[in-house]
Formats: structure tokens, sequence, C-alpha cells
């Protein structure tokens, strides 16, 4: 897989993306992440860490949580957005 981008935060309110339903989620998720899905979280580019843990690989699992990402908004239910290919770079010129 080829990682193009990845961002962790939350820039939608509410159930507008990936919306957070304590009841379909374990306790865990729910400790790490917090809960509220209705405020913004700055976007924080963590593309350089998920190309270390995934670039070139054939399959990759990252955990999104304030245990890798931090936790730069506390209260606020953050997504993580990786934007990828399988494949290899092309670049041309």
């Amino acid at each position: 897989m080829v990682i193009y981008t990845a961002t962790y935060g939350r820039e939608e309110y509410g159930d507008t993306v990936c919306p957070f339903k304590e009841e379909l989620v374990d306790e865990s998720v729910i400790q790490a992440n917090d809960t509220n899905a209705y405020l913004k979280c700055p976007l924080m580019n963590i593309t350089v860490q998920i190309m270390k843990l995934c670039d070139k690989k054939k399959r990759c699992t990252v955990t999104a949580n304030r245990t890798y990402f931090g936790n730069h908004c506390k209260g606020v239910y953050k997504v993580l957005k990786v934007i990828y290919a399988c494949g290899e770079y092309f670049f041309s010129n």
C-alpha cells in the first residue's frame, strides 16, 4: 500500500462523519478516545507517522487513539482519516 495523507482530529460536528454511538463501542475505546462528537478539533497531519507504520506493506493495522497520536483536544471524539492506494508510487515529470 501507498500512503498519501493521514489526519487525526474532528472537522465536522455531530454524526456527519463517523458517528459515535456509545452502545456500539467497547468501553476501552470510549476511555481512550473521549466521547464528545459535537465539538470540532483541529486536524493534525500524521502522514509521516502512518507512512512509518504502513507504507509499502501489504497489510497494516493502526489503533486510532490518544496513546498513538496524543490528545490535542480533550473531550472530543476524534477521527483518523488515511488516504491510501494499493500499489507502488509512480512519479511523472
